[in-house]
C-alpha cells in the first residue's frame, strides 16, 4: 500500500478542528494508543497497541518532501504484549503515548495528534492507487494544507520517534 503525506507541527488545534469541520470534514475516530517503535535497518516498524486493537506497522518514507510515496504495511495481531516481549529483544527505540482525532477530509484523512512530550500536530495522508502518479496526490495533499492555512514550509519531515529522540 502506498500514500503521499504530510506531518506539521501545530500550536492550535481548536482552530484546525474548526477549519475542518467548517469545511466538510467528518470525524471518523477519536483514539488513544502507544507505539513502540523497534530498531530496524531502514523505515520504521513499531508495534500499535490502543482502544481498537493492537498491530505491527512497517513504514519506508524519504519525508524529503510531499512527493515522495510511503509505501506501508499493516496487519492486525492479537497478544501484543508477547510479541513486544519478543521483539523488543531486537531492540526498542522509543515508546510513543498518543492521543488522536481521525477525520475524513475530501479525498484525504487529517489526523490531529497530541503527542506526549511533543505537543500537537497535523498529518494529512492521501491514498495512493496509482503509485506512477505520485505527484498528482501530493498536490491533494499541498491543498489540504492551503485550506487548512498551513504553509506547506512548515511540512516537519522528521517522524515521531525522530522528534522523540531529538527532545530527550
Amino acid at each position: 500500500m502506498y500514500l503521499v503525506e504530510a506531518k506539521a507541527r501545530i500550536d492550535n488545534p481548536d482552530a484546525i478542528r474548526e477549519v475542518l469541520l467548517a469545511g466538510g470534514a467528518v470525524l471518523e475516530d477519536k483514539n488513544r494508543h502507544t507505539d513502540i517503535y523497534f530498531r530496524t535497518p531502514m523505515g520504521r516498524f513499531k508495534l500499535r497497541e490502543g482502544e481498537r486493537g493492537s498491530c505491527l506497522m512497517y513504514r519506508e518514507h524519504p519525508r524529503k518532501d510531499m512527493q515522495a510515496l510511503v509505501r506501508y504495511d499493516i496487519e492486525p495481531i492479537a497478544g501484543a504484549a508477547r510479541v513486544g516481549a519478543m521483539l523488543a529483544m531486537v531492540g526498542r527505540r522509543k515508546v510513543m503515548l498518543k492521543n488522536r482525532e481521525v477525520y475524513a477530509f475530501d479525498r484525504a484523512t487529517v489526523h490531529l495528534d497530541n503527542i506526549h512530550g511533543l505537543g500537537s500536530f497535523l498529518e494529512i495522508e492521501v491514498r495512493v492507487s496509482d503509485p506512477a502518479k505520485a505527484g498528482e496526490y501530493a498536490l491533494l495533499c499541498r491543498d489540504c494544507m492551503r485550506r487548512l492555512g498551513l504553509d506547506p514550509a512548515s511540512f516537519e519531515t522528521a517522524g515521531y520517534d525522530e522528534l522523540l529522540t531529538r527532545a530527550a
